[in-house]
């Protein structure tokens, strides 16, 4: 792990930072989804002119998320009250070198959306307040959303941090902003882009998927045919 942050250390020294109070970077900017994909998580290093805190927010498309309450009647479990989130981040993580209440002005957090409290939650349909609180539960205890990503600082003036990827990440075009804080405003912001996409057989089933949906679906079919015959010969010999 040393030898891996040496290099962006001597780089990240050499950078005049007069000129630029913040100097941000990746390790890598591409998450790669097999169909062995346990999560994955993408260095953030670079440098700053103190004071200052630093905050790094990471975040996915804006995509619609439908919450739907199960109701019993009679004793059968039927959907109930819903709630249809629109431009709902289909990933958000967030970090800083210190408590985001402490070091970032209220009116600034929700201006640049820093903390999950400020994440824009407009919503048709009931609005019940537990369906905003069962979104972000759910969404947590998938890896999806997070809320205390460890922002380290070294020698006053170098930070890194490693932001998480879960296994459930879907592919897309993803983003992560780095911002320098001081007396409780943001003075400099860098905006690093990231891309999550399917390689080797997971591409390859996603592309007949979307291109070719019939013979996907048929695939599919014989697939489970095909599992369940085999099962059918297996606990017949048995």
């Amino acid at each position: 792990m040393i030898a891996r942050f040496a290099l962006p250390v001597l780089l990240l020294l050499a950078l005049p930072l007069r000129a630029q109070p913040l100097v941000a970077e990746l390790g890598r900017n591409v998450v790669e989804v097999s169909t062995a994909f346990a999560g994955d998580s993408i260095l953030v290093f670079g440098a700053f002119e103190p004071p200052g805190d630093i905050v790094i927010v990471a975040r996915g498309d804006a995509r619609t998320t439908v919450v739907r309450q199960k109701v019993s009647v009679g004793g059968i479990w039927l959907n109930g009250p819903s709630a249809r989130f629109m431009n709902l981040p289909s990933f958000y993580a967030v970090g800083a070198t210190g408590p985001l209440t402490e070091i970032v002005d209220p009116y600034e957090r929700r201006g640049a959306t820093i903390g999950l409290d400020t994440v824009s939650m407009l919503s048709r349909g009931s609005q019940d307040p537990a369906f905003r609180e069962a979104v972000i539960r759910i969404r947590s205890a998938q890896g999806l959303y997070e809320s205390n990503v460890p922002v380290q600082v070294v020698g006053g003036r170098l930070f890194h941090a490693r932001v998480p990827f879960p296994s459930l990440v879907e592919p897309g075009s993803y983003r992560i902003d780095v911002m320098l804080v001081r007396d409780r405003r943001v003075v400099a912001r860098q905006e690093l882009p990231v891309s999550v996409r399917r390689v080797g057989f997971a591409a390859d089933v996603s592309q007949v998927a979307t291109a070719q949906p019939a013979l996907y679906g048929l695939g599919c079919i014989a697939i489970a045919a095909m599992a369940g015959w085999l099962g059918a010969f297996l606990f017949r010999r048995s």
